[in-house]
């Protein structure tokens, strides 16, 4: 699977009892940086980071793919302008990951 099959995906569900346990920030950008075909500041993770754990600590059962998406235009009131497409690809990315290693599913 790559990121244009999961920009399709709009919504993954999350079991909190079952979970492999805690996120490991470190581990998911690892996996996503060289995955990336644009550049992407530490500092920018890092507050990217920050928005989507925000989202996913809020929520009980299900993560929205565009949630996480739209959400990281608040990055604009820090003066971070990341194109639409480009917030798509981290946002897949970062799902991919959280797949891959057990902490999502998708909701068929």
């Amino acid at each position: 699977m790559d990121g244009s099959d999961m920009a399709r995906i709009l919504k993954f569900s999350r079991d909190r009892q079952e979970g492999p346990g805690h996120i490991d920030a470190a581990r998911v950008w690892e996996y996503v940086h060289p995955r990336l075909d644009f550049p992407l500041p530490d500092f920018i993770s890092h507050e990217i980071d920050v928005i989507i754990g925000d989202i996913w600590n809020a929520s009980d059962s299900e993560i929205d793919f565009y949630d996480c998406v739209n959400a990281l235009e608040a990055l604009q009131g820090k003066d971070i302008m990341i194109p639409a497409a480009r917030r798509e690809k981290i946002v897949s990315l970062i799902f991919e990951f959280l797949e891959k290693n057990g902490y999502l599913y998708r909701i068929e």
